[in-house]
């Protein structure tokens, strides 16, 4: 089977989302429960150049969340071992292992993966996190140690990377905060007995308060000069949904040029479907992209994803666009999830929905005090089928047996906020 090729490639283009990822979005202050599907099996292709080849069989399963566990493949004409994957996650949701495997001399081999531990402090914060990473059946085993200041921000990362028994220290990140936001993260990394200053990056703005970015300047420090320049300046633009193009410019002769951009497309249920990355050369040139050709039944499931990319060579398109690899899913299941609201966005009301999918009468019902509600049940296309208000404490159940067949949004108003669930009509 091909190599996949992913996004994450462009590992650079999104290094201060990653600095941020973590434990900024751990704290929930409500739940809303929401109904999700997740294939039980597929038909994994690659494409030779001319036709699709069937690969490999592959089945998964999933915990009662609906994260998935194992992905296990088979080969299609012998129905012999092929691979799988294993997952495990931390009681917040969090993956804490990815493990993956292939199936040599009659027993399964880890190839690549990593696992994690969490150390907790009394205040429920990570303070420790131990990540192992293998590689060809060697493990590399780092630390990371967090530190925060009285106000529970995070203020500092002090990582090491495990070599003959010893913690050797290996990078060091600070963060600034002022009113309840991040201004700025520098990283340092060791200097004899001193930490080194390497880089940093100063926020302007957020799409998303200390998670999503809106703009930022990363610095470099100049040992010769014992000073900080800009590198480059970066800016986040939010796209139709939730897409989003990240744009690089250098600072040449005190001027910001353009250098790159990254274009990340979504389709209207919210799911990946490409990216775009082009560079500046007088006018914007494509320099590589990778395209997710999605298909679904007539629950809105994704049916088909066919991973493809085009020719590219010297700014030009140069061929069609070739087909890569493909999985055909099947076999779909159900699970309810609870979809938490990050501490820095607004808290909407918590309510569990019930049967779903259902054919006749769904209930709602509240993990707070009952407050008084609005339904309003919707089709995808915005036509309204249901409204009905209930009074505070009164139980709530619509019937939606007249209905037809399909996926619906039920919109839930309170005085507190508004909550919306995708609900399945069979």
């Amino acid at each position: 089977m091909k190599i996949k090729f992913t996004f994450c490639q462009n590992w650079q283009a999104f290094l201060a989302f990653i600095i941020l990822n973590g434990f900024l979005l751990t704290k929930v202050v409500a739940q809303t429960m929401t109904t999700i599907s997740k294939p039980g099996s597929s038909q994994d292709f690659d494409h030779n150049g001319t036709n699709w080849v069937h690969v490999a069989n592959s089945t998964y399963t999933y915990d009662s969340h609906g994260n998935q566990l194992t992905k296990l493949s088979l080969d299609p004409n012998t129905n012999e071992n092929i691979s799988k994957n294993e997952m495990t996650y931390h009681v917040s949701g969090e993956p804490s292992s990815n493990l993956s495997y292939q199936w040599q001399n009659n027993s399964w081999v880890v190839t690549h993966g990593w696992k994690d531990t969490l150390i907790f402090d009394t205040n429920n914060r990570v303070v420790i996190r131990i990540k192992k990473d293998i590689q060809n059946g060697i493990w590399e085993v780092r630390k990371t140690e967090y530190n925060y200041d009285v106000n529970g921000n995070k203020v500092e990362e002090i990582g090491s990377t495990l070599v003959n028994g010893n913690w050797n220290l290996s990078n060091r990140r600070s963060y600034s905060w002022a009113n309840g936001l991040i201004t700025e993260v520098q990283h340092d990394v060791p200097g004899g007995a001193n930490w080194q200053k390497m880089e940093k990056y100063v926020y302007a703005s957020w799409h998303l308060a200390n998670v999503n970015p809106a703009s930022y300047i990363r610095y470099i420090y100049d040992r010769a000069t014992n000073q900080w320049s800009p590198g480059s300046r970066n800016t986040i633009s939010l796209t139709g949904n939730g897409g989003s193009i990240y744009t690089v410019e250098l600072n040449q002769n005190n001027a910001w040029v353009n250098y790159y951009r990254i274009n990340e497309y979504y389709d209207s249920k919210g799911n990946y479907t490409g990216y775009l990355k082009e560079i500046y050369a007088g006018g914007w040139e494509p320099e590589a992209e990778n395209q997710v050709l999605i298909t679904y039944n007539s629950l809105f499931e994704i049916t088909s994803m066919t991973y493809r990319w085009p020719q590219i060579v010297g700014g030009q398109m140069t061929g069609p666009v070739v087909d890569q690899y493909k999985y055909v899913y099947s076999n779909f299941q159900y699970f309810q999830r609870a979809l938490g609201t990050n501490e820095n966005q607004k808290a909407t009301p918590a309510f569990n929905v019930f049967p779903n999918p259902a054919q006749n009468i769904i209930n709602i019902t509240s993990s707070e005090k009952s407050p008084a509600t609005t339904a309003t049940l919707s089709d995808l296309t915005g036509k309204t089928w249901l409204t009905q208000k209930f009074n505070a404490n009164e139980p709530k159940q619509l019937n939606i047996e007249a209905l037809p067949k399909g996926i619906y949004l039920l919109q839930l108003k309170t005085a507190k906020g508004t909550s919306v669930q995708k609900i399945i009509k069979q």
